[in-house]
């Protein structure tokens, strides 16, 4: 009768001690961006301080690792090369993450910028967008 007992009480420890089986997460990173946006034919002016403002929402159904925000130009000079001009990154342990800032472009007349975000989960899902700008210079001024 003892080893009865003693049996219902392990296995009951046994059945009482086993979890769920653990979800998986699969899911990258949503990344929504909101500024810059193109204006119309595609042409973007800068204001005043050539400043461009960045903004993009990000966010995990489960938990965000880290977050990069980049700006390259893609005026190329003929060499075909697309040059990072800055760089941010954030870590994070929360579902979302608001991004707000903004880049000074250092010579607004007529080049492509590539705005870029990067942002992986704790599980290393990892999603990226752009944003492509051309610059034409600041507003009310024209390039020569």
């Amino acid at each position: 009768m003892k080893n009865i007992f003693l049996a219902i009480v392990c296995l009951s420890f046994f059945v009482l001690s086993c979890d769920d089986e653990p979800t998986v997460d699969i899911g990258a990173p949503n990344i929504d961006f909101i500024l810059p946006i193109a204006a119309t034919n595609n042409e973007y002016f800068t204001d005043t301080n050539n400043l461009v403002a960045i903004k993009a929402n990000i966010s995990d159904n489960d938990e965000l690792h880290i977050v990069t925000v980049s700006v390259m130009n893609a005026y190329d000079f003929g060499n075909g090369e697309t040059i990072e001009m800055w760089r941010i990154g954030a870590h994070s342990h929360g579902t979302s993450l608001m991004i707000d800032t903004t880049y000074a472009i250092d010579t607004a007349c007529h080049s492509n910028y590539y705005f870029r975000i990067i942002a992986s989960d704790h599980n290393n899902n990892i999603s990226r967008d752009s944003v492509m700008i051309y610059v034409s210079g600041k507003k009310g001024e024209e390039c020569m």
